[in-house]
């Protein structure tokens, strides 16, 4: 969903994760609710998926080779557009404190592994709604304010 394009029909998800079972395991459960996955397996190639599929939603996971999730959401959310664009972090890591620094990174949920494919699903759904839901009004608000001058 692009702020100032033409809203998609079917919402796009990134997962990003260095397992390739974790992978298929989200994209089918996630293409079984209409939405688009790409997959990428480390974080540079996360970052150039990120600029050609330009995702409505990223599955991210922490601990990866090179370049970790957290690195991947700082480089993210230091993108003007990818600043709108959630994060939910898929990850193995249960600690306290590695959840809070996904969310002071800018991430809005934090899913840990094994993961629920039940608690997946909604996650994502209400994250890609709220995406939708500000998008409209981020046009609508925009598409006003050009009316009024």
């Amino acid at each position: 969903m692009f702020e100032c394009d033409t809203l998609r029909v079917n919402p796009v998800v990134l997962v990003v994760d260095d397992d390739a079972l974790v992978r298929r395991l989200a994209r089918s459960t996630l293409e079984q609710l209409g939405i688009i996955v790409e997959e990428a397996e480390d974080g540079a190639e996360a970052l150039s998926c990120f600029e050609l599929f330009r995702p409505d939603l990223v599955l991210l996971d922490v601990a990866m080779p090179d370049m970790d999730g957290y690195q991947v959401c700082t480089r993210l959310k230091a993108s003007a557009w990818a600043q709108n664009v959630p994060v939910i972090f898929l990850t193995g890591r249960s600690e306290i404190h590695d959840e809070a620094r996904g969310f002071e990174l800018g991430a809005v949920d934090y899913i840990v592994k094994p993961f629920n494919l039940v608690t997946l699903k909604a996650r994502v759904q209400t994250h890609l709604q709220l995406k939708r839901q500000k998008d409209v009004l981020n046009t609508l608000v925009k598409t006003l304010g050009e009316d009024l001058y």
